[in-house]
């Protein structure tokens, strides 16, 4: 347990720094082409920042961008909760419930229906007092 968090075993700290640390590693990469091809320019009294290229390169940048930022984090998102839904279904069928004798079903279903039975007895009383009085106030009047 030395110095990781959580008392987590050392390999797995280690591994997580590993991944923090390429992922700054791999979004420094993906950054270098911007310092590259973009220049400040003053338009209209301001300074701003701009990239000139043709049009081929311009649709070559964005599909570049279009890749990076959206379709391969998409396809990284997708293979990770392919592999989380794939483990889960693995380990529950892997995992026995219990079985449940006919007795305990048998209870089950008759304290299911003394419950409804309960409950609709007490409703229907509460609407027969309920019209009843309102009768009963009907005839007063």
């Amino acid at each position: 347990m030395s110095g990781s968090c959580g008392g987590d075993p050392p390999l797995q700290g280690r591994k997580a720094r590993w991944l923090v640390a390429s992922a700054w590693g791999v979004s420094a990469v993906f950054s270098i082409p911007s310092v590259f091809l973009s220049s400040k320019e003053e338009v209209k009294g301001m300074s701003q920042c701009w990239i000139d290229l043709d049009p081929w390169q311009w649709q070559l940048y964005i599909t570049l961008v279009a890749a990076s930022l959206f379709f391969l984090p998409a396809l990284i998102i997708a293979a990770c909760y392919t592999v989380i839904v794939y483990t889960i279904w693995t380990k529950s069928r892997l995992m026995s419930y219990p079985k449940l004798s006919k007795s305990s079903i048998a209870d089950s279903k008759k304290s299911k229906c003394i419950a409804w039975l309960y409950l609709y007895v007490t409703i229907n009383k509460e609407i027969m007092e309920r019209i009843s009085w309102n009768i009963a106030r009907q005839e007063v009047k």
